[in-house]
């Protein structure tokens, strides 16, 4: 049954036009029996309109999918560093046929305090130049975040940025070893959004749904949110956070 409908549903309207056109040949045949030529020049037509019909779907089809292998696909994501979690480690590969050039934009707050960044790499300002199935990979360390902000004081960043001296690595136990001190306590939480464009030679470019991490220091987790509010296939526009140099290359 499930086979039939597959059929009917690809030629329903080319086996429906024969029909009628067959009904209509025996009405007329029986009516007046020198019209069988027109009819017949007739289904030929139809025939011909359906094949033509039919080329043109598979032909744009196939445009679709060759359109669809030169988009600059990229995966990203942002982790704690295990050996050392001072550092979130930015992740960023290219995952189509052809290089990419990607900008990438954090949006960060610290309770209701936005934070302006300074690291040009992660503002928007300059290019990740990716290679084919390449995989690029920054990082930033997070208590820089706090500097100027008088979120907390400069002597609580001077006693996370030296914690541990050597050797110099600042795994998760350490970090909540100390933490419990009140005297290096941070009980914020740092909220980060992730925007990635992407574009390549060819003027294709996309836009990512956001990702949104966050960052709970009393546990020293980076909590990633899992979904988002629109389909991937709805990032398709320039977004607002980018320079007007990018619509040179577009």
């Amino acid at each position: 049954m499930k086979k039939f409908e597959v059929v009917f549903k690809k030629y329903g309207f080319l086996i429906i036009c024969i029909l009628l056109v067959l009904v209509s040949v025996i009405i007329l045949e029986c009516l007046k029996p020198s019209i069988t030529s027109e009819i017949i020049l007739l289904i030929t037509a139809l025939i011909i309109l359906w094949y033509t019909f039919e080329t043109y779907l598979i032909r744009k089809k196939e445009e679709f999918l060759l359109t669809r292998e030169k988009k600059p696909l990229v995966g990203f994501s942002l982790n704690l560093n295990l050996d050392n979690v001072s550092d979130i480690q930015f992740h960023i590969s290219n995952l189509s046929k052809y290089p990419v050039a990607c900008l990438v934009k954090l949006s960060i707050k610290i309770d209701e305090n936005i934070i302006n960044i300074k690291w040009p790499e992660y503002d928007g300002d300059k290019y990740w130049n990716i290679q084919v199935r390449q995989t690029m990979h920054g990082h930033f360390r997070w208590v820089e975040l706090f500097k100027g902000t008088k979120i907390i004081t400069d002597e609580k960043i001077q006693l996370h940025e030296n914690i541990p001296k050597p050797p110099g690595k600042y795994t998760r136990e350490q970090f909540l070893k100390y933490s419990g001190n009140d005297s290096v306590k941070i009980q914020s939480t740092v909220n980060i959004d992730v925007d990635v464009f992407s574009m390549n030679e060819f003027k294709e470019h996309l836009s990512y749904p956001q990702v949104h991490y966050s960052f709970d220091l009393t546990q020293c987790k980076l909590i990633t949110e899992l979904c988002s509010g629109h389909p991937y296939f709805d990032y398709d526009d320039i977004p607002d956070w980018l320079d007007n140099k990018v619509n040179n290359y577009l």
